[in-house]
């Protein structure tokens, strides 16, 4: 999927809802000594993906008419589509974000961002008070902004909705689409495999975004939060809780396949899709009790997610010894 395809459109809130996953607004503020002694204020928007997902980056600049995509890093292999042109940022990107407003705390930095520029646009850079102002800007925004604020301003899952592209964009940056298979022995019985399969949808976010797992979840009707809480409201519960990560997941893939079989996703994640949609089409008709049906099941899910570039560990299994008398039971 590593192409630009200029034939793939993509719905505003789908950027948006990549945004609120993978995207940053940031400043750069420096002294360039070969034209001035004045301070350079330059302002980025950027949405990253790894190569083979290049695609997803093209049809950013398409919706968008502007930016450009490049390499972020060739060790990880990671691409990005920025925008840093003055005119771009003030007729383009802070009007989008206006009109299809970010939900995740993502939102704060793009406020500040917003911020920053308009005092610079007002030549406020050129004054040392004004400049001033855009550091602390500056500094307050990303890692630089409290827990607190990044969690109330969320808000509660009852009050944020949930733009079908909006999701289709955040499940592309943040979501995953797992599965598990296993065969050991029985120990109580003899000639008997016992197997295990495990297939879910997962969305990881920080803990502070925690609402809008919840949100996903209202949507879906399906699923469940890691970790779980007993008081939603208190946030010192929250910070305690996790300090890092929380997970909506959802096992039951006839609450979420409709969905993305309307909302296909753009970026490698829909290879995973459709090997998933395999994987449990096969489980479904008890593929997996027959050992050629089992053995189709294990290739799939060994081709997925990072085994799709021969880096997974995960469901690397010795297959027991199977015959025709061999009795399969599911764990």
């Amino acid at each position: 999927m590593n192409y630009k395809n200029d034939k793939l459109i993509i719905d505003p809130y789908y950027l948006t809802g990549i945004t609120d996953g993978e995207g940053n607004f940031y400043i750069s503020i420096y002294e360039d000594k070969r034209r001035s002694n004045k301070p350079q204020v330059r302002f980025f928007f950027k949405v990253s993906q790894r190569d083979h997902s290049v695609n997803m980056l093209y049809a950013l600049a398409k919706i968008l008419n502007c930016g450009s995509v490049t390499i972020e890093n060739k060790n990880t292999k990671t691409m990005r589509f920025v925008v840093n042109n003055i005119e771009d940022i003030e007729k383009i990107v802070i009007p989008h974000f206006d009109k299809y407003p970010l939900i995740s705390s993502k939102r704060l930095n793009y406020e500040s961002f917003k911020k920053a520029f308009i005092f610079f646009k007002n030549g406020e850079h050129l004054k040392p008070e004004g400049l001033s102002q855009i550091i602390a800007i500056k500094n307050s925004m990303n890692k630089g902004r409290p827990f607190e604020d990044k969690f109330y301003s969320v808000g509660l899952p009852t009050n944020i909705i949930i733009k079908p592209s909006w999701l289709q964009g955040f499940a592309d940056g943040e979501g995953s689409f797992g599965v598990y298979l296993n065969a050991t022995n029985s120990i109580k019985e003899k000639n008997t495999i016992e197997i295990s399969i495990k297939t879910d949808f997962n969305i990881s976010q920080n803990i502070h975004d925690i609402s809008i797992l919840y949100a996903i979840k209202m949507y879906f009707c399906k699923g469940f939060i890691k970790p779980k809480l007993k008081d939603f409201s208190d946030i010192n519960e929250i910070k305690s809780t996790c300090l890092n990560a929380a997970n909506y997941i959802n096992n039951d893939p006839h609450s979420f396949l409709p969905f993305f079989k309307e909302y296909p996703l753009i970026t490698q994640k829909q290879l995973d899709l459709l090997d998933f949609i395999k994987f449990y089409e096969l489980k479904q008709s008890k593929a997996y009790l027959r050992l050629d049906g089992f053995k189709l099941m294990l290739e799939i899910a060994q081709g997925m997610n990072s085994g799709r570039f021969g880096k997974s560990k995960r469901n690397i299994i010795k297959i027991p010894e199977w015959n025709q008398q061999t009795k399969v039971i599911i764990k």
